[in-house]
């Protein structure tokens, strides 16, 4: 049913397609496609450096212009903001158009909320092709421009919010990662511990290393746990019982090893990449149920050595470099047990280093919150989104 005042308009009657390519003394950053439209990237095409042959690869993007990937099944379309963007090059998979009608911020919500419609025209089956041809054949009920305005107006202003609160949050990692290099390394000190010495140690002589062997498995003549797996550990900063968990089961002797406590640091042993190996959480409280599964090691602190400090140190680069070059593997890489607990590291005094950790925690939980901000903003635009741009909530023009 079309909303009282909306009219059938076809697609291509409101697009008009730019057909430029790259010349010879054309010089354009690579654009890149994000949320919040193409973003430029430092690097360079020059059109000197382009072959006749290599020329037809990239199409010109200028500002205020529409892209999305033709050989592609999500359907996504992305703008090159007039602010942020500028002129750029694409690849020719992507067809590039404008809007000469209507608002254009208003048709880029609307037609990224009806993308399935898309898919409906796009042939192909391993991969699907949506032409600008057949781009062009999609109708849909469009309210009139000045109630466009005004919806684009309402949405941008979440944009807004979404973009303030990104660039929040980049300022907090930064403010995190540069916290990590002064106070994990001795260069920032608190008052109260200056001229306090630090002591170079070995992973093994400060926590023990207990590596897993439970296995994703359900067996009736087990106990039922809750099982922390690898996608768990790479995904959360914090391990807490409240969270949500794999249901498995265990023998007594398995929930006793590697059942998980208050204090523990959780690493993954095993990745597909060296990059990934030793990726850090920490264990916030101890659940009776909660056990540490495969391809996956406990550090579990002595006395003496604080837990938050320790996932930290393991997040510092340096850190991350040990480990990733002591990863033995070529499909897939795993750490020895000599590898994990040969790893040096500096510590300060108990004191301090549950200082440092409680600083280090209070920026991380500035980054979470922030997030959670984020995801929170978005789907309150996407909720709105599905009221005003289908005409089920009306705005007064």
């Amino acid at each position: 049913m079309v909303p009282e005042g909306w009219n059938i308009c076809r697609i291509g009657d409101l697009v008009t397609e730019f057909r430029q390519k790259t010349k010879t003394q054309d010089e354009h950053p690579i654009l890149t496609s994000s949320r919040s439209g193409l973003i430029p990237q430092a690097e360079y095409y020059s059109g000197s450096r382009i072959t006749s042959r290599d020329n037809i690869g990239f199409h010109v993007v200028p500002p205020e212009h529409i892209t999305y990937r033709s050989r592609s099944d999500d359907g996504q379309f992305f703008f090159n903001r007039n602010d942020t963007g500028s002129t750029g090059i694409v690849s020719h998979f992507y067809p590039v158009f404008h809007f000469s009608k209507g608002d254009p911020r208003f048709l880029l919500e609307f037609i990224n909320l009806n993308r399935q419609e898309f898919s409906k025209v796009a042939v192909g089956t391993s991969q699907q092709v949506l032409s600008f041809n057949a781009l062009k054949s999609v109708s849909f009920p469009l309210p009139p421009l000045p109630e466009q305005r005004k919806i684009a107006e309402i949405l941008s202003t979440w944009d807004r919010a979404i973009e303030t609160t990104e660039a929040l949050l980049a300022a907090a990692k930064a403010q995190k990662r540069a916290l990590m290099q002064t106070l994990l390394t001795g260069k920032r000190r608190f008052p109260e511990f200056e001229g306090q010495p630090w002591r170079e140690v070995r992973l093994g002589e400060i926590a023990s290393v207990i590596v897993s062997n439970v296995d994703k498995k359900t067996d009736p003549s087990e106990r039922p746990v809750r099982l922390c797996n690898y996608t768990d550990v790479y995904k959360r900063e914090t391990i807490d019982p409240s969270q949500i968990f794999m249901a498995a089961t265990a023998t007594p002797a398995q929930i006793k090893r590697f059942g998980l406590r208050r204090g523990d640091v959780i690493i993954t042993k095993d990745s597909e990449t060296a990059d990934d190996i030793a990726m850090p959480t920490y264990v916030a409280e101890t659940a009776d149920d909660l056990v540490c599964g495969y391809h996956l090691a406990i550090i579990r602190p002595k006395r003496g050595t604080d837990g938050r400090f320790l996932k930290f140190y393991f997040e510092l680069p340096r850190v991350r470099h040990y480990f990733g070059t002591r990863a033995n593997g070529a499909i897939r890489f795993g750490l020895t047990l000599d590898g994990i607990e040969g790893a040096a590291f500096k510590l300060p005094s108990p004191d301090e280093q549950r200082r440092v950790a409680e600083v280090l925690a209070d920026a991380e939980a500035d980054i979470a919150r922030l997030a959670a901000d984020i995801e929170k903003l978005r789907t309150e635009k996407s909720a709105l989104m599905q009221q005003l741009l289908t005409g089920k909530r009306r705005v007064r023009v």
